[in-house]
């Protein structure tokens, strides 16, 4: 399901570049209930500041594509991959319902299907995806680890990249589990309002963005670059399983 674009949240469509490299980003943000108040409105004014960190340099933003998907209940496509250069806004998030990290999983599959596929049809080349998961609790379903599974499948030719954070509540041993290169954890000793935790994991994500996107403009080749520490968070290694 794709959330409909209102007139706060437009954006032009992607420009087909032949022979193109792009690294596709996405953002798979908890929409629950919890989320409600400073946790959300945060999200919502720290997307606009990543678009304006990345589109500093206009080729480095045409690398970076950007997707959002929510979950609560269901999971939704908030926010198709787009070229962010041709970006002019991002679509509100609003908290709602449960936390079904299963929904967000199978979408995310299926949208990754999707979007390689187009952009292969479109003669650009596309590297390994890169995800960025949050949570600030538990998942509320039960069959949310199938689902993980196939999303880590080694044999499917599309598995992505997988960085999680843990906010509030979130469980460390499943934020591990989601993780495959590396997990963050809020730091329970250190006292984070959850404005701030918001922001401070969109500003890693921001670095990471820059940093990976701009491995391929160098001519490094794709590479999964997350800072090493992030500010009132636990560093944890990915789920070795």
């Amino acid at each position: 399901m794709v959330r409909s674009e209102s007139k706060e949240g437009k954006m032009t469509q992607p420009i087909s570049e032949s022979g193109l490299q792009v690294l596709p980003f996405y953002l798979v943000a908890d929409e629950s209930g919890s989320m409600g108040g400073p946790p959300i409105d945060s999200l919502n004014q720290a997307l606009p500041e990543l678009h304006a960190a990345v589109t500093t340099d206009p080729y480095l933003a045409s690398i970076a594509r950007f997707g959002i998907i929510g979950f609560s209940d269901d999971a939704e496509l908030v926010f198709p991959l787009t070229d962010l250069a041709n970006v002019t806004s991002f679509p509100v998030m609003h908290p709602k319902g449960t936390t079904s990290f299963g929904s967000a999983f199978r979408l995310l599959r299926t949208t990754i299907d999707a979007d390689i596929a187009d952009l292969r049809a479109q003669g650009i080349t596309p590297h390994r995806p890169l995800v960025f998961f949050f949570s600030d609790g538990e998942p509320t379903d039960h069959n949310w680890e199938s689902d993980l599974k196939a999303l880590h499948d080694k044999t499917w030719k599309n598995y992505p990249n997988v960085v999680s954070f843990g906010l509030g509540q979130a469980n460390p041993d499943i934020m591990q589990k989601v993780a495959t290169v590396q997990a963050f954890i809020q730091n329970q000793n250190q006292y984070l309002d959850p404005a701030a935790a918001i922001k401070t994991m969109i500003a890693a994500v921001t670095q990471s963005v820059i940093s990976s996107a701009g491995s391929i403009m160098a001519g490094q080749g794709p590479q999964v670059l997350i800072p090493q520490s992030v500010p009132g968070m636990i560093s944890l290694s990915a789920d070795p399983l």
